[in-house]
């Protein structure tokens, strides 16, 4: 049986799901047929940029094409037919309106149910498995906290996995930005937590006060 690192799986797993759903290579053949008249073409979301050069790069130039999309800051491209605009994301302002899912650590505390039934009742799955799901939390920064909606997740997660051996996870965001920091995202080991609390970083304190990718909680748990 081949053995592989789980860090390696997790993260190369990721690259390639990424690379499945790049616009520019999945939308095109998906197109319809230009209809007859103009094509009003609307979107919102942080690939809408990539979605809407996909849709004009592959439009005829003789069928009318134009539009609306808007994207997260420093996320447009350069169209000609379609206008790209700039606004907040996850969560709207002026510019432009989006929605959002849920506070980051909540969401943890139900993901940490699945690994835990799994581990201890062989349920819903047998392990070993693997969980894949999608979607955006939300973080309320307070203090001095600086947000990072994955890592927010993987910290709450962290946490609410004590006591449950052999989970590894990992959160990133497809467009290579997870808050104000570096990181896309994180990687969560079985022993991150207790690295973190043997480095005297307190996550339990770190996850209270909202500031999971503060410095500290950032190069001292993740790294």
């Amino acid at each position: 049986m081949l053995e592989v690192e789980p860090r390696q799986l997790l993260v190369e797993s990721f690259r390639a799901a990424v690379a499945a759903a790049d616009p520019l290579e999945v939308l095109p053949p998906h197109l319809p047929r230009p209809p007859a008249g103009r094509t009003l073409a609307l979107g919102a979301g942080k690939a809408a940029a990539s979605m809407a050069l996909a849709v004009e790069s592959h439009w005829p130039a003789a069928a009318p094409l134009d539009g609306l999309v808007i994207t997260r800051y420093r996320h447009g491209l350069l169209t000609n037919r379609l206008k790209v605009t700039e606004a907040g994301h996850p969560v709207p302002d002026e510019s432009g309106a989006n929605c959002v899912t849920g506070e980051a650590s909540e969401v943890a505390q139900v993901y940490a149910a699945l690994p835990r039934q799994i581990r201890r009742h062989d349920e819903p799955f047998k392990p070993p498995a693997a969980l894949i799901s999608g979607g955006e939390c939300t973080v309320t920064v307070r203090g001095d906290g600086r947000g990072g909606r994955c890592t927010e997740f993987l910290l709450g997660l962290g946490i609410a996995l004590a006591g449950v051996d052999g989970v590894h996870a990992l959160a990133a965001d497809t467009d290579g930005t997870d808050g104000t920091e570096d990181n896309a995202g994180a990687y969560l080991a079985p022993d991150s937590i207790g690295r973190a609390e043997r480095a005297g970083l307190k996550p339990k304190r770190l996850a209270a006060t909202t500031m999971p990718t503060a410095s500290s909680a950032y190069s001292g748990i993740w790294s």
